[in-house]
């Protein structure tokens, strides 16, 4: 059978359809690259052009996110490192950078920094939420993460428990911080279980600070009342023990000792001990 030999017309055809190909992908690569680099050059001068017109210098900063308001906008121009001394461009800041000067301070749980043509600097932000007030060092809350943080001025420190742990335990770093979750844990469930409890009472301090004391009859947790009232529990037991005493009224100024499983009573400046016939153990 005859071999079939290509028509040379046609072999030059498709050598010239295929040359053709390339020279188009060659251009349209060109044309592309050409125009993404013309693009970021007007881009970059169109930067370079608003970073040195003072139109858009910041003028003002705008507050959103659940804690919106909360803070001054002059201190947060203060963490931002901005001032009218030395006005700021718009296009000369980094966002980023913003954001991260923000969340240096212990007051930020989280932050958002974006910029808004022509001079304005929105920060969406959320704070802390303090849980406890820590009875170890002045001027410290903390969250539900155990993070040190300040409350004056931001917020009102006596709004909330006062909570004691072992000085051996505290942060060497203070605000910024955290203290074991151990404590926070503790703390938490002994103040929760108070609250459904007796509702209509305040708890004024936690203190969880004897709780590893060397001597086995100091180790303890004490609940202190608004009232002047306190309650002692065993460390690891406490919170079941408090339940037990779900039907016991706190309207007195003394002492009721839980610990060791018994339930006694202390009048305030007496030595007399008895039990409380409210109580209930079941």
């Amino acid at each position: 059978m005859p071999r079939k030999t290509l028509d040379p017309s046609l072999a030059e055809r498709v050598e010239l359809t295929v040359s053709q190909a390339l020279l188009w992908i060659f251009l349209s690569t060109l044309l592309v690259t050409g125009s993404c680099t013309l693009a970021w050059l007007y881009y970059e001068t169109l930067v370079q052009r608003r970073g040195e017109d003072p139109r858009y210098n910041v003028r003002a900063i705008a507050q959103r996110g659940p804690s919106a308001g909360r803070l001054d906008s002059n201190y947060l121009a203060e963490l931002l490192g901005l001032s009218s001394d030395q006005p700021a461009n718009l296009y000369r800041l980094s966002t980023r950078e913003l954001r991260r000067r923000l969340l240096a301070s212990p007051l930020f749980l989280d932050a958002e920094v974006d910029a808004i043509n022509p001079d304005v600097l929105v920060v969406d932000y959320t704070l802390r939420s303090p849980s406890f007030r820590l009875g170890n060092a002045a001027n410290t809350l903390l969250d539900s993460d155990g993070m040190l943080f300040p409350a004056a001025p931001f917020f009102n420190g006596d709004s909330y428990p006062i909570l004691w742990i072992e000085d051996a335990a505290l942060p060497s770093g203070r605000w910024g911080s955290a203290v074991a979750a151990q404590y926070l844990l503790e703390a938490t469930q002994l103040r929760d279980v108070f609250a459904e409890l007796w509702p209509d009472l305040a708890l004024r301090e936690i203190d969880l600070s004897r709780a590893n004391a060397d001597s086995e009859g100091r180790r303890e947790w004490v609940l202190v009342l608004e009232s002047g009232a306190q309650i002692r529990l065993d460390p690891g037991s406490g919170v079941d023990a408090l339940r037990r005493l779900k039907r016991v009224s706190f309207e007195m100024e003394g002492e009721l000792d839980c610990r060791s499983g018994r339930f006694v009573l202390k009048k305030e400046r007496t030595s007399s001990e008895g039990s409380l016939s409210a109580l209930s153990k079941g």
